[in-house]
């Protein structure tokens, strides 16, 4: 999907957010390129907690390297 947006959509830039008790979201986001660039404080309110958004991004670069050592 990452390779699709690059190269045949044209993106320079890919972003995700992901709630900060979803440890699986966030590795599987690290594993394949994605940069943790920021948090959102208390951007969700769920089953009465607040939680914080963790804001992933991957540019077209970052994903060249990755892809390179993976051999993709």
């Amino acid at each position: 999907m990452m390779k699709y947006a690059f190269f045949e959509r044209g993106l320079e830039r890919i972003c995700d957010y992901v709630l900060d008790d979803n440890v699986g979201s966030r590795k599987l986001h690290e594993k394949v390129g994605y940069v943790q660039e920021g948090v959102l404080r208390k951007a969700h309110f769920v089953d009465g907690v607040f939680h914080d958004d963790i804001i992933y991004g991957c540019v077209k670069e970052d994903f060249l390297r990755m892809a390179k050592e993976y051999e993709l």
